[in-house]
């Protein structure tokens, strides 16, 4: 079978159009990093392959398989004022409750 590539599309939760993300993607590709993602957005992706010597593609998969993507930040350990930071504040309340 000749290689080709994969489209992806992405819309945001819960109503959004699905919108391409990306002109090809090689079909060697084992990863995509959406860089434009929003934190705090939560998305749905959908991927199918084209042949390159067709341009057929594929019936698309993803959010009907259930792939669901949630970007967000992480909550560090160390915030423990939950401001966003680890800084002298987080500092001062931990000498304080010791």
């Amino acid at each position: 079978m000749p290689k080709g590539e994969f489209q992806i599309e992405r819309r945001t939760l819960p109503t959004g159009a699905f919108a391409s993300l990306n002109a090809n993607v090689p079909a060697t590709a084992t990863s995509y990093d959406d860089t434009t993602a929003a934190v705090g957005t939560n998305y749905e992706y959908r991927i199918r392959s084209v042949r390159v010597d067709t341009g057929a593609p594929s019936d698309w998969v993803g959010p009907d398989t259930g792939f669901v993507a949630s970007i967000g930040v992480r909550p560090c350990s160390s915030d423990l004022n939950n401001d966003g930071q680890t800084n002298s504040a987080d500092l001062s309340q931990l000498l304080s409750a010791w």
